[in-house]
């Protein structure tokens, strides 16, 4: 199977995210998709979730980009495939309400910092990792 590119994908509608929705995420893909060729990606529908994605694309209103995480619900009839040079990082965060004292929250934000700590981190993602209180 070819290898998939940005540039592959210039002639193609997309289903995307609406800005509104997550500005820094979308101008992100919009750069990274820029940088690999695709300058200016045909949008023709806009989603708010990734599963309304897969819905619209099994209908066959285009193509969309969604995280690794859909293949678990991914319709029969939809591919995934990679696109070899797409590479974005998503930051997430991890939040809670103040007064919960729950000891599973506690041990949950425990084994969050411990994953953090014994990755190769960023001086940027160690600081966001410090943050965690």
């Amino acid at each position: 199977m070819k290898r998939l590119r940005l540039r592959d994908l210039a002639e193609t509608d997309f289903v995307w995210f609406p800005r509104r929705q997550h500005p820094a995420n979308y101008d992100r893909l919009l750069q990274a998709c820029s940088r690999g060729g695709l300058t200016n990606p045909r949008i023709v529908q806009e989603a708010v979730d990734q599963a309304t994605m897969l819905s619209l694309v099994a209908c066959g209103m285009g193509v969309a980009f969604v995280t690794d995480a859909t293949r678990w619900r991914c319709p029969k009839d939809v591919v995934l495939r990679r696109v070899v040079d797409l590479r974005l990082t998503i930051t997430v965060s991890l939040i809670w309400r103040k007064d919960n004292a729950s000891p599973l929250l506690a041990r949950f934000v425990a084994d969050v910092r411990r994953l953090i700590e014994t990755r190769a981190l960023t001086p940027a993602a160690k600081r966001r990792a410090d943050s965690i209180s």
